[in-house]
């Protein structure tokens, strides 16, 4: 079994964090550049290779991934396995995958699992959060959810204390059943209302604009169409002609996407950016939040 060190070796989280002065000069004097130290503000690097993480106050906290991440080493204790793990800008964002005991067959051998990530950061390493995304083990399509009893995001500030590593561990697996208890009650009652070809194009329309008033809506539009009516999940019960069949075509539509990328990143990190706390994860949840309004808008359609 992995310990929680081999853990962050492997996804390239075993790292120390320090800070330095920053300096500037106003290019008056290109050839004898006098330098100025600047104030108030220092840079955050990595203790390894020197890269550069980000520009935090003097007075910041840093705090490395092994302390960041200490809490997880109960949930592995816990038999809470790992799946996957990720870091983006150099290691300044670090993302940790954990699965659930849970599951359920939305359809036969269509198993969705529950899947939650942790995620951690050298520009807000004072606080941890924690996300559900349950995954769909055939495509391994990621559905994140911000299904909550009590409806707050869920975070916690860095601790050292083991009893709050604890309470932590705890509380992260609490959290992560009870919402992946509800969010298969929503699925479920989603796979069984019915939908229209004009209801379906109306679920659409209310997430990515009216169609005829732009032809880049309209494609979108008719490729959602033509994937929830013709695609790969449509001849599933659970997917044809329902409410969730129409939400999945989003969730590809959402994985397949051009990413924008931002200046200075890579397009694997702005990818797993995108899926996790970008673009994609939040059409996805729109596009969840959108169908349950509109299912209780209309009472159920013709469920």
């Amino acid at each position: 079994m992995d310990t929680f060190e081999d853990i962050l070796a492997r996804y390239g989280m075993n790292f120390g964090v320090k800070k330095v002065p920053q300096w500037w000069h106003d290019g008056t004097n290109p050839t004898n550049p006098v330098f100025h130290q600047t104030p108030a503000v220092v840079a955050a690097l990595r203790t390894d290779d020197n890269t550069f993480l980000a520009t935090v106050g003097e007075n910041y906290g840093l705090t490395p991934y092994d302390k960041s991440f200490e809490f997880c080493k109960k949930l592995i204790e816990n038999g809470v396995q790992v799946i996957d793990g990720a870091v983006t800008r150099n290691g300044a964002r670090a993302f940790l995958f954990f699965r659930g005991a849970s599951s359920f067959e939305i359809a036969p051998g269509d198993r969705i699992e529950n899947v939650f990530y942790i995620i951690a950061s050298h520009d807000m390493s004072s606080e941890i959060e924690v996300k559900m995304a349950p995954r769909r083990t055939k495509t391994g399509q990621l559905m994140p959810t911000d299904i909550q009893r009590n409806k707050f995001k869920f975070r916690f500030r860095h601790s050292s204390q083991v009893q709050k590593h604890l309470d932590k561990a705890e509380a992260t697996l609490a959290h992560a059943q009870a919402d992946f208890e509800d969010f298969e009650e929503s699925v479920r009652s989603l796979s069984l209302v019915k939908l229209t070809p004009h209801q379906a194009k109306t679920y659409y329309e209310t997430i990515f604009g009216e169609y005829g008033k732009h032809k880049r809506t309209d494609n979108i539009i008719d490729e959602m169409m033509k994937k929830y009516q013709y695609g790969v999940d449509s001849q599933i019960p659970a997917f044809r002609g329902t409410m969730f069949g129409a939400y999945m075509a989003i969730v590809q539509w959402a994985e397949e996407r051009k990413v924008k990328r931002p200046k200075r990143i890579s397009e694997r990190d702005a990818r797993i950016e995108s899926a996790l706390i970008g673009d994609a994860a939040k059409k996805k949840l729109v596009a969840l939040s959108t169908a349950y309004g509109m299912v209780e808008a209309f009472g159920g359609f013709n469920q």
